[in-house]
């Protein structure tokens, strides 16, 4: 994650982000995603064409 990150940028695995019950798990990473609640949120991947579904 360190090596080429975005400035101010978090990083939240997909598959460790939600429970079972589809909630997003809650965390340090997860809270400050919350307090950009209403804000524009922009996904970046190098891994896949899908890396934000």
């Amino acid at each position: 994650f360190i090596r080429g990150h975005i400035p101010g940028s978090i990083n939240i695995p997909y598959g460790s982000a939600f429970t079972a019950e589809g909630e997003l798990v809650q965390c340090p990473s997860t809270a400050t995603l919350q307090s950009f609640r209403g804000r524009v949120i922009v996904v970046v991947g190098n891994v896949s064409h899908n890396t934000a579904e």
